[in-house]
């Protein structure tokens, strides 16, 4: 009886699930059931989300939630998307980790957190680059530094006694003597390499970017660079240094992709060096057809400081080191990031003889491209921000305010506690720009109020970290968007450390500041460090990362290194001759890559105007009108 009515129920609910198959066959996987599938797998930008989707070329905003709204008008606001930067008296919207971070989201991931980046079976590398593909929409190139470890490391703190984490990483070394006694104990790693391939989404997950099958992680052919100005037991081991470590992979405002790497140095110990990346890699962009011999960066060049009076050892005064300060006495001399790393061993060991103003070791710099110097005639024309924009019909839409031949390279040395900055010349050489003392004191201001407090008894310390980006704050898809010099400014951003229990943690501001020498203001900080959604954190006391380390007293955070920033999606010739991979808008996505815990590499896709919404003014520090446009030349760099 029981068995009767089963076969009576099957031919009744059969047909129904038959049907319902079919019908999940056809509209779920289009594929199975022969219909062609109209995007390809690693040559479209994956979003399964319909509250993360976000047109491919950035035509619209996103508000906080994901979703989609239409952008405001910039006519009305000095060029600058109204309600963009709200003021420090408004609150957030009381979610947690709000009130001491700003939480950025993906805008491609189904649960908003940033995605993992996978090079090959065994082969792990940090500290990534990810700049898009020119020609091939939704693969990017993806440049890392190797990771020298036993097999592939799980995500782990680096230990006090291991060799990958001691040798491999100039960026985090540990603080106070102990850190230089354990480097001395063990057997330098000698080989450096930055793994490059052409990466793209993985078609079953949007959380993994990982090398294409036919495109696998090879080495770049960056040479060996001359210097033998390492000497002592503490320095000494970076003599014997081959290869490049933590490269920059960006594109310029010419349009053309760049690499900036740490070398041994022929003026110091360990020094930076640029190089077109077309030579290193297969490129595939337009600008290769009129890439000649006589270009500059065709071979990597030495980035220099400006010439002062030479001296012998020490590290000079002027903008001294690579643009990170030290809290803690003993182990830099606060002025920038050079490291007087030898200064707590013995008075009578040997240092090296290295020019003014240099640090022992060189790192972070990054460049920047922005129009000349005005002429006195056409900067009084244009001394009005408000003026520039008065007559949008004289100009088209996205009009670029300066041609990319017009603009002139500078790099920027330090941000904290003092900035400097100087005209770069194609050989490496670079010149002193004459700036306004009054700006200066305006950006120190500006910094000090925004940026944590460093203590000089503790182990903290300020620095920069990435490449930098022109960005127009208004939107690509206003018409009544035009980039002025109103609204236009030059975006990096920076990092706070702090190294507790052989273990360091980092936090990323955002820094904006102006495109227009000779000063080039600082316009505006993040209020708060940005938080990375899927960051880990540990309580007081609790083991973390498969107990490699204890929290402490204190809570603990996941290491995350900022070391790129760079867009998303390359608009090339649609950008009118701004630069193609180096200027956006607010409605364009950003894609930042980090290392994690100094082992494997990460990155997350973020609205450019949900990244700089945090951004507080300096304007709102110093006093409106107090930030000056230019001033007078009192000879300051």
């Amino acid at each position: 009886m029981l068995v009767r009515d089963l076969r009576r129920l099957c031919l009744i609910i059969g047909p129904f699930l038959v049907f319902f198959f079919i019908t999940l066959t056809i509209w779920g996987f289009p594929s199975f059931a022969g219909e062609k599938v109209t995007s390809i797998p690693g040559d479209t930008f994956p979003s399964d989300n319909n509250n993360n989707k976000v047109p491919y070329h950035g035509s619209s905003s996103s508000s906080k939630d994901g979703s989609i709204k239409s952008s405001p008008s910039a006519a009305a606001n000095g060029g600058i998307a109204p309600g963009l930067f709200p003021s420090e008296k408004e609150g957030n919207d009381g979610k947690e980790g709000e009130s001491t971070h700003q939480t950025i989201h993906s805008v491609s991931t189904k649960n908003g957190s940033y995605f993992r980046i996978e090079f090959a079976k065994d082969t792990a590398a940090f500290n990534p680059n990810i700049i898009p593909h020119p020609t091939r929409p939704g693969v990017f190139v993806v440049v890392a530094q190797k990771w020298h470890g036993p097999g592939k490391p799980s995500p782990s703190p680096p230990s006090p006694h291991s060799s990958s984490s001691a040798e491999t990483d100039t960026n985090h070394p540990a603080a106070g003597s102990s850190g230089g006694k354990t480097k001395s104990q063990h057997v330098p790693v000698t080989m450096q390499s930055e793994l490059s391939c052409l990466a793209t989404f993985n078609p079953k997950t949007a959380n993994v970017l990982s090398c294409l099958p036919e495109q696998p992680p090879l080495p770049l052919p960056i040479a060996a660079t001359p210097g033998n100005n390492c000497v002592g037991p503490f320095l000494g081991v970076l003599s014997f240094s081959v290869g490049p470590r933590d490269a920059r992979v960006f594109y310029g405002g010419d349009g053309k992709p760049y690499t900036i790497f740490g070398s041994n140095s022929q003026f110091t110990c360990f020094g930076m060096w640029m190089q077109d990346f077309r030579v290193l890699v297969e490129w595939w962009g337009k600008e290769v057809g009129v890439f000649g011999s006589a270009e500059g960066w065709r071979v990597a060049g030495e980035l220099q400081r400006p010439a002062l009076p030479a001296v012998e050892g020490g590290s000079g005064e002027v903008g001294n080191g690579n643009g990170e300060l030290k809290g803690k006495k003993g182990e830099e001399d606060g002025h920038g990031e050079g490291k007087n790393l030898k200064e707590e061993e013995d008075e009578d060991e040997e240092k090296p003889k290295i020019p003014a103003g240099w640090g022992e070791i060189e790192k972070n710099w990054f460049v920047f491209w922005a129009p000349p110097l005005s002429s006195p005639d056409s900067s009084s024309s244009s001394s009005s921000s408000s003026s520039s924009l008065s007559s949008p019909s004289s100009s088209s839409h996205h009009q670029p305010q300066s041609s990319s031949a017009q603009l002139q390279t500078y790099i920027h040395y330090d941000f904290f506690p003092h900035r400097s900055f100087a005209l770069l010349h194609s050989d490496g050489s670079a010149t002193p720009v004459s700036s306004s003392s009054i700006s200066a004191a305006n950006d120190e201001k500006c910094l000090s109020h925004y940026l944590p407090p460093l203590p000089p008894s503790e182990p903290v310390s300020i620095h920069q970290s990435t490449n930098s980006l022109r960005l127009t704050l208004c939107y690509r898809s206003d018409p009544s968007c035009i980039p002025t010099e109103s609204n236009t400014f030059l975006l990096t951003i920076i990092q706070h450390k702090r190294f507790y229990h052989f273990h360091s943690e980092y936090e990323p501001y955002v820094v904006l500041f102006s495109q227009k020498a000779p000063s080039f203001e600082v316009f505006g900080v993040s209020k708060k460090p940005v938080w990375i959604e899927g960051r880990k954190k540990w309580g007081k006391g609790e083991w973390h990362a498969e107990g490699q380390g204890r929290g402490g007293g204190e809570e603990r955070t996941e290491m995350f290194y900022v070391t790129s920033v760079n867009w998303r999606d390359y608009h090339g010739e649609d950008d009118g001759g701004n630069g193609a991979g180096y200027h956006g808008y607010l409605d364009d996505v950003l894609i930042i890559g980090f290392g994690v815990e100094d082992k494997e590499s990460g990155g997350i896709d973020v609205l450019a105007g949900e990244l700089v919404t945090g951004v507080g003014l300096c304007e709102e520090v110093v006093g409106k009108g107090d930030v000056t446009m230019g001033g007078r030349d009192d000879g300051r760099w």
